[in-house]
């Protein structure tokens, strides 16, 4: 049934980290991709590798300037609906929670309004209440857990797609 069972090795385990060197997480994940102060201790790489990584690192960094997206990613770690185009909002309020949103890496991004939005299906409308306005973000995220409540559906994942269930 694809289930596991006992405390096997995982996946997350076995991987290891190609800019920190520590084992249960790649550089997608590193808490240290994004601090260009940090030095990771092996001597056995030269600086021109170490620069080509860097490099290689920051081409993975996107902005809101660069990434035209209008596609919303579901995100099971969300605790809001986040989204950086304030066209997503139907009738934007005034914000009166906190003022920032923190995002993996720490980053505190400011919340300039909120407001709500629908997803249309052939069968039904789905609704995102207290949609957070984040220009600062650069994915429109999709809170599973607040989708699931709001809208009274499962989502169930798959290796390449997720699916709405009734």
């Amino acid at each position: 049934n694809g289930r596991s069972r006992g405390r096997g090795l995982s996946f997350r385990s076995r991987v290891q980290c190609q800019l920190c060197g520590k084992s249960g997480h790649l550089v997608d994940r590193c808490y240290h991709r994004f601090d260009a102060s940090y030095k990771n201790i092996d001597a056995g790489m030269s600086p021109s590798v170490s620069s080509t990584i860097a490099s290689m690192l920051q081409a993975y960094v996107a902005t809101p300037a660069t990434v035209a997206d209008n596609t919303w990613y579901p995100d099971s770690g969300a605790t809001h609906y986040l989204t950086n185009s304030a066209s997503s909002l139907g009738e934007p309020l005034a914000y009166n929670g906190p003022g920032k949103v923190y995002v993996g890496n720490d980053t505190a991004l400011p919340v300039l309004s909120m407001g709500q939005s629908t997803l249309s299906t052939s069968s039904r409308h789905l609704y995102m209440k207290s949609l957070l306005h984040v220009p600062g973000i650069t994915k429109s995220l999709l809170s599973v857990s607040k989708f699931t409540k709001d809208n009274q559906v499962m989502v169930e994942f798959y290796p390449t797609q997720c699916q709405v269930r009734d």
